[in-house]
């Protein structure tokens, strides 16, 4: 099994470029640099917001792929994608809707009321068995 690993290591490590999929996001490595990001001019729209473009390697060559207009979503922020420098390669980090600031806190704020109602609860039935009473 060990040999089947490090086989399998050295062919991603002589690979150009490789696709790892898994919980619906695709990682996408390659070993050569990322040309620089085309300048995408555009007039924004009420309503929407502008997912800017990237690169994209396709076998040999890089392709670029247009950037596109969507909805904007009430409850979250679009979180643009990336190329990363990650152990001698690049890494594609793809673009993602991420929470609103505030709408983190709210759920922060709701954890810690639950935890501390927890805490309350556990402290009193501590003080109802102190006093010699039995659930």
């Amino acid at each position: 099994m060990a040999m089947a690993a490090a086989l399998a290591g050295l062919l991603l490590a002589a690979t150009p470029a490789c696709v790892i999929r898994g919980r619906g996001e695709v990682t996408y490595y390659v070993d050569e640099d990322p040309p620089q990001p085309r300048r995408e001019v555009v007039e924004m729209r009420p309503g929407y917001i502008w997912i800017q473009g990237y690169w994209f390697r396709d076998g040999k060559r890089w392709v670029w792929i247009d950037g596109h207009f969507v909805g904007e979503r009430a409850d979250a922020d679009w979180v643009p994608g990336v190329w990363v420098r990650s152990g001698g390669r690049w890494r594609w980090n793809p673009g993602r809707w991420a929470a609103r600031q505030r709408r983190k806190e709210e759920r922060h704020e709701r954890r810690e009321e639950r935890k501390e109602k927890r805490e309350e609860r556990r402290e009193e039935r501590k003080e109802h068995r102190g006093k010699g009473h039995h659930d």
